[in-house]
């Protein structure tokens, strides 16, 4: 049952805009997307706590003379600064008295909401950026409303709107003032699983009490996943222990809101004390984003498939995983912060490299879902999507007539379920072979030529990094949020989007491996396993080997000055030994010490155990457990540790030697592969 919305006719004399419900006529700058979506629920049917807007015009009465006159002319910070000191006219704040008394709110708690025109939009939900206020009593609700409006000229919300592209001036939002549901349960439900894009599920989170605690992340909730009415799974239930009555209504609820407006609905709920069910918002789940379709089923076949597979009758779609490499880059539990900085990195990186190996700007934009899908946060580990890794393989020339060859060269070990590899088992015709082999032979001039320009091409990029980081400003800490974002779009355009010479230097070493490595195999593995690894081993500049001869030299250094390694030691076990200035206040007694150990922070402060995890501390933040390690070395007895290096080192050294002559041996007399 819809609930009614009205507002009282106000004093002849008020020239004030009217405080109405909203029309399907409205225009939705003046009464913002929320209202106009809380009218149509209503309008359906749906059961809709009563409200009145105060329309976006209100906010212009009550600005000075001089402002109104300026604004249209100001820009966000002009506007920002206008409005901090603005306050409601008598003549407004009369109306809005005026109207509570007419729907006799007065006794009543009331919840004062922002409205925006760009609140709950398919791409920009601007989820929590508004202020909202809620158990209002009457004589509160005219400061709430001002509240409102200035938060839609607050910092966060200028930071929002820049970081996606939205660059006119701020506007206010207008006002909801609706009554407040004396709520037993609220939470948020969606119509589909959020995570994998699944819309034959209704996912729904619960909370005891009201909703904000759990909106703003203050509490945890009781989670549900139904599809129809079977309940799949749960967490925690008992933080708010719904009947399975209740569930399907939510369910329901869920599933009217998409037949309203066409898309599948993230929606605001609550259950009041006598057990009536109330939808209190709805908008489209942001997070679905391309997948969101122009009409919604309840049906459990329709599945949405987070990588873009396509919808099979009564399947769901099938995603394979893998953390081979990735692992090693990412070890243990990963912050969904990494993760989304990591999933885009990857997504630019392989873009640009289709580029580099000549697959058209059309096909990357027709196979545009796959890259930002490359990889999966599972349980709080990254992993490789490989049905997407194969997707992304498949544009490059060459694939449907060498796909093994490249298989092997990206390091597969099994083949796809024959089930999942239908899309990439075709047996291409003479057409297309020849079509393939005509786009390898376009591309093999354009890769010699990158081969031979590589080493120009890195030194420019080393001198594009240095370059980079050293327009960083220091004290980001005094930076506001806007800045620190400019800053690190700037740093995104010049690095990560012009990241040339690492995608081509490591192209050509997986390229040239995977050759040795085949090649091995069809020629030395009946005589010799695993050689191509041993024709590597020993190699010399290694630069990952440089800390540990770093470090055995200042352990030496300690070794043989006691006062030194007690007073490291110490220093290691000291709480306060990340603060600033504490190393060189403890060595200021041992200067070269001092010296060589701030050379390496400098040159290897980032290097630690997951370094490239947006959490992980640094040696530079924390350089505990390096002092630690120096410690532990300098107590070592003798130079044994150095010796095992040299030893290790003179082993590999002679395993190498020892392969280039059975390769030798082997080639004697065969002159063209002793070329090749």
């Amino acid at each position: 049952m819809a609930t009614s919305m009205f507002v009282p006719s106000v004093p002849a004399a008020s020239s004030a805009p009217p405080l109405r419900a909203v029309t399907g006529n409205d225009d939705p700058g003046q009464v913002g997307s929320k209202a106009s979506k809380l009218k149509a629920l209503s309008d359906a049917g749906l059961r809709v706590p009563a409200f009145f807007v105060i329309p976006q015009e209100a906010f212009f009465q009550c600005l000075q003379p001089d402002v109104k006159n300026e604004f249209s002319r100001m820009d966000s910070a002009e506007r920002t600064n206008a409005v901090a000191s603005m306050s409601m006219t008598k003549e407004m704040a009369d109306q809005i008295d005026w109207t509570i008394k007419g729907l006799s709110w007065q006794d009543e708690r009331l919840a004062v909401r922002s409205s925006s025109s760009e609140e709950d939009g398919i791409k920009l939900s601007f989820a929590g950026q508004f202020a909202s206020y809620l158990n209002v009593t009457g004589g509160e609700i005219s400061r709430a409303v001002e509240q409102v409006w200035r938060s839609g000229f607050s910092k966060q919300v200028a930071a929002y709107r820049w970081l996606n592209g939205l660059t006119a001036p701020l506007q206010p939002p207008a006002v909801i003032v609706q009554l407040m549901v004396s709520a037993k349960y609220a939470g948020v439900a969606f119509g589909a699983n959020p995570l994998n894009g699944d819309t034959g599920i209704v996912t729904i989170s619960a909370v005891t009490g009201y909703g904000d605690k759990l909106v703003s992340g203050e509490v945890d909730s009781a989670t549900y996943m139904l599809r129809g009415s079977k309940v799949e799974s749960k967490h925690r239930p008992e933080l708010a222990p719904l009947e399975a009555e209740q569930l399907s209504a939510i369910a329901a609820l869920v599933r009217s809101a998409e037949k309203v407006f066409g898309s599948h609905q993230d929606i605001e709920w609550a259950i009041d004390q006598k057990g009536d069910l109330y939808i209190l918002q709805s908008r489209p789940i942001t997070a679905l984003g391309a997948q969101q379709t122009s009409g919604c089923s309840d049906s459990n076949t329709d599945q949405a498939a987070a990588s873009g597979n396509q919808k099979s009758p009564g399947l769901e779609p099938i995603e394979i995983f893998d953390n081979s490499n990735i692992g090693e880059s990412y070890p243990g539990i990963t912050t969904p912060l990494t993760f989304s900085f990591a999933r885009k990195a990857y997504q630019y990186v392989y873009e640009q490299f289709c580029r580099l190996m000549g697959v058209s700007e059309a096909q990357i934009r027709q196979h545009a879902h796959v890259f930002p899908k490359m990889l999966g946060l599972i349980c709080g580990r990254i992993y490789y999507n490989l049905i997407n890794w194969y997707r992304l393989l498949s544009l490059f020339p060459g694939f449907k007539i060498n796909r093994g060859f490249m298989e092997q060269m990206m390091g597969v070990k099994e083949a796809l379920p024959r089930e999942l590899s239908a899309e990439f088992d075709s047996q291409p015709s003479q057409a297309q072979r020849l079509v393939e082999t005509a786009r390898v032979a376009f591309l093999l001039p354009v890769l010699i030529f990158k081969w031979l320009a590589l080493p120009i091409d890195i030194a420019r990029f080393h001198k594009r990094v240095e370059r980079s980081l050293k327009s960083v400003p220091g004290g980001l800490q005094e930076l506001n949020a806007s800045e620190i974002a400019a800053l690190y779009r700037r740093l995104e355009r010049q690095l990560l989007l012009r990241w040339d010479a690492p995608i081509i230097n490591d192209f050509f070493a997986m390229v040239s491996f995977g050759v040795l490595r085949a090649l091995c195999t069809k020629w030395f593995d009946q005589k010799h396993a695993g050689i191509a690894n041993q024709l590597l081993c020993g190699e010399s500049g290694i630069i990952s080997t440089e800390p540990v001869r770093c470090m055995q030299h200042l352990a030496d250094m300690a070794r043989h000055q006691p006062e030194l390694l007690s007073l490291l030691t110490a220093t290691a076990a000291d709480d306060v030994v990340a603060e600033p200035g504490v190393l060189e206040s403890r060595f200021q007694n041992y200067p070269a010490f001092h010296d060589a150990l701030s050379q390496y922070l400098k040159k290897f402060g980032d290097r630690c155990t997951g370094e490239l995890k947006l959490e992980s501390r640094t040696l530079t933040d924390n350089p505990r457990t390096l002092l630690q390690a120096i410690a532990n070395l300098a107590r070592t007895a003798n130079a044994s540790i150095a010796l095992g290096e040299e030893d290790r080192t003179n082993n590999a050294a002679s395993s190498r030697l020892e392969a280039e002559e059975a390769v030798r041996q082997d080639l004697h007399g065969k002159p063209v592969k002793s070329v090749v």
